[in-house]
């Protein structure tokens, strides 16, 4: 099977969007050839030029207007019933001590407090600024003042230093016991990776999963009593294993890092993982970053920082938290998702709308949290901080899994996707089908966010949908049917992320019964054109679009920037 064959993840076709994506093997950089994942390649989209000139550009331009419309009728619905809701949120607070919404002194406005995530960042984030300014401090400081001052310094004692500053910083967050315990996760899946057996990294993983389940051994290593003690150990725990079976899974392919053949070898490969395992600016959230390009990434210490990347990735952060605060202040979407009764009594419009307004404060969320920790590690000299893309134009949710949370994507292609599709099954010449890999990865995305069944909703659905999907855009070749009939694929996407976004099978529920069980068939056959306005529209906005967020990350996300 070939390369191009094996490209397809979870039902999506590169070609159709114009994507390159990350090759599964690593090859050494050179001036001509970047060194990982997203490397220069001729777009196949056809040129704007040739856009401008098709015969059908009348039509797109109005199904972009009729979709366009839509979002913006539902929000402004939507607005109108967040100020109705008000006086009832307000009394709910005020009998059952919940606070809902707060008020602001002095202003007649009040705050949505429903996203309890976005909270807790809030109210960590003069802790986490400074931690992260110390070890840009200390990382600059140990390439400058501090090598001039003493002379000359080894470069292994420089990393260890900055290494120190790292866990010191862990530590500060996290306690000594998840500090410890982070260690000794690193050190079973660094014993194991030298096994250099795929199938051991993963059946360590699925066994600690295991007993994380039925022991859950984080409530008993939190430092402090709050909330988002408990949040911030269980959230820097996923990524530590993600990283840690991406080094695994790497260090079994192509081991970018020390051959280890002597102690002296296996102590320095030991000290890389350790800067990989316990890089700060990576340590919380992501973007997953994966080992072999943390290890081509990972710059020397005096290296210049590309500022003009930093200044960009920073206004887009300093954006999206002041269009979260301030529409937060008018819409409240976090908190209504909670209210069955007021959910059951919203119109269509105002009901799409509070899920428009979800995804929209969703992405710019993560806009500010991805580009945060992206923004730091671009001062520590890796240009790693793929942004999410706005929710509001992707039209085909393939391209949703693929440009959303782009770190976790790739590592699901590279250790999951593409060595199952590679995979036989024992005693056979059977080769396991994509369709299998990529329910496997989905399965891994459920057991990612905890397991609910709203999230195997949405992850059920989401797989289903993205079949029917790869075969439409696969087989169908003239424009106007594939976005016919992609439009009930897309509202089925829609509707099993309204489960997600919703944080319950509620919201989704409420969705499906106005759409379909509730409604006429003339209302029914409306919902139609407008998802079919977004499908067909939204294949010119990509074809515009998408080339644009591939040349970023050609630029920005290689080694040789």
């Amino acid at each position: 099977m070939t390369h191009s064959e094996m490209s397809d993840f979870i039902a999506e076709s590169p070609n159709d969007a114009g994507i390159r994506f990350p090759s599964h093997e690593y090859s050494i950089p050179s001036k001509t050839q970047p060194a990982y994942a997203d490397s220069p390649s001729p777009c196949p989209c056809p040129s704007t030029a040739k856009w401008r000139k098709s015969p059908m550009m009348e039509e797109y331009l109005l199904c972009m207007g009729i979709w366009s419309w839509a979002l913006l009728y539902s929000a402004y619905c939507f607005y109108q019933t967040s100020q109705r809701l008000l006086p009832r949120y307000l009394d709910y607070s005020d009998v059952h001590r919940v606070d809902w919404l707060s008020d602001l002194e002095g202003i007649d406005l009040h705050r949505d407090h429903g996203d309890t995530e976005w909270t807790f960042w809030k109210i960590s984030i003069v802790k986490v600024f400074t931690l992260q300014s110390l070890r840009v401090a200390v990382r600059h400081g140990v390439a400058g003042r501090w090598s001039s001052t003493f002379g000359t310094v080894n470069p292994a004692i420089n990393r260890l230093i900055v290494l120190a500053a790292d866990m010191a910083c862990c530590w500060c967050l996290i306690g000594l016991p998840g500090l410890l315990y982070h260690l000794l996760l690193t050190g079973l899946f660094f014993v194991v990776g030298l096994s250099k057996r795929k199938i051991l990294v993963w059946a360590l993983a699925f066994f600690i999963e295991l007993g994380r389940y039925f022991v859950p051994v984080e409530q008993y290593l939190i430092v402090g009593d709050g909330i988002f003690d408990r949040y911030l150990l269980g959230m820097t725990t996923y990524y530590l294993l993600l990283r840690s079976i991406s080094f695994a899974c790497d260090y079994s392919d192509q081991p970018l890092g020390t051959t280890v053949g002597t102690e002296e070898q296996l102590l320095e490969q030991f000290v890389l993982v350790l800067e990989y395992q316990f890089f700060l600016p990576l340590y919380f959230l992501g973007p997953h970053l994966d080992y072999n390009a943390f290890c081509l990434k990972n710059a020397p210490s005096g290296r210049a920082i590309d500022w003009r990347f930093a200044v960009r990735i920073g206004v887009s952060v300093v954006a999206a938290v002041l269009m979260v605060e301030f529409f937060s202040l008018f819409l409240y979407p976090f908190s209504a998702r909670y209210d069955r009764e007021m959910l059951e009594r919203m119109s269509l419009w105002s009901l799409a709308g509070c899920g428009y307004v979800l995804g929209q404060f969703f992405q710019l969320k993560y806009i500010a949290l991805f580009g945060m920790f992206g923004f730091f590690s671009i001062l520590n000299g890796i240009n790693w901080s793929p942004l999410p893309v706005c929710v509001a134009w992707v039209h085909r949710y393939s391209l949703m899994w693929q440009h959303f949370d782009h770190g976790l994507y790739v590592f699901l292609k590279r250790n999951l996707h593409i060595p199952l599709i590679r995979t036989r099954i024992p005693f056979t010449h059977i080769s396991i089908s994509p369709v299998l890999s990529s329910f496997a990865c989905y399965a891994f995305v459920f057991n990612w966010h905890a397991r609910h069944n709203h999230i195997a909703i949405w992850v059920g659905t989401n797989w289903i949908t993205l079949l029917l999907e790869k075969i439409i855009y696969s087989k169908v070749q003239d424009e106007r049917l594939r976005a016919l009939l992609n439009a009930p694929v897309l509202i089925a996407s829609m509707v099993s992320n309204m489960c997600f976004l919703g944080d319950s099978t509620n919201f989704g529920w409420q969705l499906l019964k106005r759409i379909l069980l509730g409604n006429t068939l003339i209302n029914v056959l409306g919902v139609l054109i407008f998802f079919y306005s977004a499908s067909f529209g939204g294949a010119l906005l990509q074809q515009w679009k998408y080339p644009k967020v591939q040349r970023a990350r050609n630029i920005h996300h290689s080694v040789f920037c």
